[in-house]
């Protein structure tokens, strides 16, 4: 998902005297890379996985600007300038979904995971060697930054604490069924729950097509590549609201996905996240916000986000509207942001469709884009530059307010 997404990088072996690497993992061996181990847990159980990684250094130490520990025990990080253009760079060349990082340490390869959009220069290191105490992570954090360690009399700065969090409460299954609804509608689907690997080793087989496969398991969440490319996938995903409860965030099983080669099934496996079940936030009121969508299937390949959101009708984009509409806003910018990362070509999305109107009326970086849009459009790239900061700085939601009477028209 796009360039500045928070990065969650579940730790679990090497750097040549620096705190912080990132390289690219290689699926061959060669003279470019080494051979290193990642161990880690999984369902209680020790895991070991043998990688090859590049030798080439995408981020170090000296592209670090900033790194500091959070109130529970992971360490943000935040690229200088040209820290973020090499991140970018290199992931925006990379396979979605295919290819991997190496993140390393301390001289210890601590994750890998898979790349499934552009990169910036914000993520967090979380999960880290349980070894380390508070004053061990805080030098840890001050060696990436380029910054001296403790003094011996020195103590540790507390974090600040973390802001409450809303109350929530599980979706009523008469509030889920509505929600399912409402996704469908868009040609967004779920599972209801995850077969396991006896169910799906029972009704899949090697050789079946597509049509056999959706025959079985209902639509996918979405599918990897179209249906006459070489190799695809569909990709079964479980609701939201009915995953796992997951409280400590441990890697668990949150669908499974089906290859196929030249239209035939090839293989099949679970996917894997540390992704909470979603509640209900107690008090949130609805959204005002009236709109029509184009209907679409995200199961039938890869999806056009551009024409959904250029679809969007919004009879008044003057309509009142209220904080759970700006986030559901925001959410469906960064969503098309990010899904046209990853591609070598450019997307470009109009400034004249409603929805960038709407958009422009309430946050104010929106509104620059337009202003300074050539041709009515923009790129999806600048889009989600400009409202990425809302989710991975925390910057606060613009106040919500009637559109001016000069603007929108």
């Amino acid at each position: 998902m796009k360039a500045l997404p928070l990065l969650l990088l579940m730790i679990a072996s090497v750097a040549d005297g620096e705190a912080l690497r990132i390289s690219e993992v290689s699926d061959v061996a060669g003279d470019n890379t080494e051979r290193m181990t990642l161990r880690y847990r999984f369902e209680g159980q020790d895991k070991e996985e043998e990688l090859f990684v590049l030798k080439e250094v995408i981020v170090g130490d000296a592209d670090v600007a900033q790194a500091s520990v959070g109130h529970d025990g992971a360490i943000g990080v935040n690229l200088k300038p040209e820290g973020a253009r090499a991140m970018a760079e290199a992931t925006e060349k990379m396979i979605p979904r295919q290819s991997r990082l190496a993140i390393i340490v301390d001289g210890k390869l601590v994750s890998a995971p898979g790349v499934r959009t552009t990169l910036g220069g914000n993520f967090e290191l979380s999960g880290l060697d349980d070894d380390l105490d508070e004053r061990a992570l805080e030098n840890l954090a001050r060696r990436m930054s380029g910054r001296p360690e403790l003094g011996p009399k020195e103590e540790v700065s507390k974090a600040s604490p973390p802001p409450p969090r809303p109350e929530t409460v599980p979706f009523t299954e008469e509030e889920y069924q509505q929600l399912k609804a409402s996704r469908e509608k868009m040609g967004i689907y779920h599972l209801e729950s995850i077969p396991s690997k006896e169910e799906l080793d029972a009704k899949l087989q090697k050789g079946m097509d597509r049509n056999s496969v959706i025959a079985v398991f209902g639509k996918p969440y979405m599918m990897s590549g179209n249906a006459d490319d070489e190799t695809s996938q569909l990709i079964y995903k479980v609701a939201p609201e009915k995953r796992a409860e997951n409280p400590e965030r441990k890697m668990v099983h949150d669908g499974f996905n089906v290859g196929f080669s030249e239209g035939k099934v090839t293989f099949w496996g679970f996917s894997f996240s540390n992704t909470q079940r979603e509640r209900k936030v107690v008090g949130r009121v609805p959204g005002l916000l009236v709109a029509s969508y184009p209907e679409m299937d995200f199961s039938k390949g890869d999806p056009d986000m551009i024409a959904l959101i250029e679809g969007v009708k919004i009879p008044n984009i003057r309509q009142e509207l209220n904080i759970t509409d700006l986030q559901q806003l925001l959410s469906l910018a960064l969503m098309t942001s990010n899904w046209g990362e990853g591609t070598e070509k450019e997307s470009w999305i109009s400034t004249q469709c409603d929805f960038m109107k709407i958009l422009a009326l309430h946050f104010p970086e929106a509104q620059d884009l337009v202003d300074g849009a050539a041709g009515n459009k923009v790129t999806l790239r600048s889009f989600g530059t400009a409202m990425s900061p809302y989710v991975t700085e925390g910057k606060p939601l613009p106040d919500v307010q009637a559109a001016p009477a000069d603007k929108g028209q």
